[in-house]
């Protein structure tokens, strides 16, 4: 193997690794910050089998963690803080 041949195999591994790590992080490969309880996953999904994973006691719809869950403050009043309200 020249040193050429060397180079272009280096370069063609750090490009790959390189995409996999961008892969990873624009995948959330990690959601670990995501750890509902029951009582907050029978909310989101009252008739929904639930599922338990982690040693957390954490809930989802789905077996596994979920991904992408955004969770959104509600005001004692039911609706959403950025809500204007009823005119």
């Amino acid at each position: 193997m020249n040193h050429d041949t060397a180079m272009a195999g280096l370069a063609m591994l750090l490009a790959a690794l390189g995409l996999l790590l961008l892969v990873l992080y624009f995948t959330g490969a990690a959601p670990a910050g995501i750890c509902l309880s029951k009582q907050e996953a029978r909310h989101l999904w009252p008739r929904a089998k639930l599922y338990r994973y982690a040693n957390k006691h954490c809930y989802s719809n789905r077996r596994g963690p979920p991904k992408g869950l955004t969770i959104e403050p509600v005001t004692p009043g039911g609706g959403r803080p950025s809500d204007p309200g009823p005119d």
